[in-house]
């Protein structure tokens, strides 16, 4: 449901509604309602006035709006102005906008090694570029089922941002509540002095991004367009997850056939973050039918309902 309370709107959005309804000839409360409930007619099999439109996007309000794709990057306000237009000029009954969560400053400052972005390493006018990097090696799948927490902070993190490299050098974290004062020494090094101003500076600008564009789904509601995500949850695709953010795509598509089980016990772990040990098999051997990868394409394409070892001589001697 929309908010109700014509008191707390702003001028631009008292503006906006106006336009709304000389349209229409009815309040974006009662088109919001209606939208939501094609929606719901359509979810619930009933037949509903029309087929309804679901407008997911993440550059196009650039195009329409004739500005810079980097804009999603390094200027909020305008970004968020785009994609308002954007939806009120196309009106969906549902919508959703994948860009403009990552703003291009603090991302220059983490310097992640599996993205490239427009108006940071790449030129303004073009889609970012995922970069197929193997943040888990193939015999780590053990490390990372075991303690995911402390596999994610001394592995994942320090090969998925250049900036986070000295977590490298932090020793298990597992059961570290008793004697954790002990190891507060090393904080004191260089490495880990620049490690705190980078994350406070990364932090500052991703507050500073979300003061500006934050508020989007609230401001368009009362415009009377529910958001995609009101709808229900969702997750990422299980080989999405594994490809994108742990073993690469090639690394992914070689674990489908070398190490099955260990491939669906981490998308398991990752995409659902139920614990991987209720999902042990209960045969010694299992039955892996002949097209593997038709399995794991229908993994892939499936949602999640949700989103979402230690080692006695630690990462450092990794490669990379």
């Amino acid at each position: 449901m929309p908010p109700a309370s014509k008191g707390r709107f702003t001028e631009a959005q008292k503006n906006l509604r106006q336009q709304i309804e000389n349209k229409h000839g009815k309040t974006p409360e009662e088109l919001y309602e209606e939208r939501e409930k094609r929606v719901r007619d359509a979810i619930a099999l009933r037949e509903p006035d029309r087929v309804p439109v679901d407008v997911r996007m993440t550059y196009f309000p650039a195009r329409h709006t004739r500005i810079p794709i980097s804009t999603a990057y390094y200027d909020a306000a305008a970004w968020k102005r785009a994609v308002i237009k954007t939806i009120m000029d196309f009106e969906p009954d549902l919508w959703m906008c994948a860009s403009g969560n990552s703003p291009g400053r603090a991302l220059e400052i983490l310097e992640p090694t599996q993205t490239r972005w427009p108006g940071g390493p790449l030129p303004p006018n073009v889609s970012h570029q995922a970069i197929d990097v193997e943040c888990m090696k193939e015999d780590e799948y053990e490390l990372f089922l075991s303690d995911p927490g402390d596999y994610t902070v001394r592995y994942l993190l320090p090969r998925a941002y250049k900036s986070l490299e000295p977590l490298v050098s932090l020793p298990s974290l597992s059961d570290r509540l008793v004697g954790f004062g002990a190891i507060t020494p090393m904080f004191t090094r260089q490495e880990f002095r620049n490690l705190a101003r980078v994350l406070l500076k990364a932090g500052e600008e991703h507050q500073k991004w979300q003061v500006a564009f934050g508020g989007l789904e609230e401001d368009l509601a009362v415009l009377g367009f529910p958001p995609h995500g009101h709808m229900g949850g969702a997750g990422g695709a299980p080989f999405d997850v594994i490809s994108d953010f742990y073993r690469g795509m090639k690394g992914a598509m070689l674990d489908m056939y070398r190490t099955r089980m260990n491939s669906r016990l981490l998308a398991t772990r990752s995409c659902s973050g139920v614990s991987a040990e209720r999902y042990q098999p209960t045969q010694t051997k299992e039955v892996i039918p002949s097209d593997c990868s038709s399995r794991f394409t229908v993994e892939h394409k499936a949602s999640c309902q949700r989103n979402s070892s230690r080692s006695s001589t630690g990462p450092g001697s990794r490669k990379r």
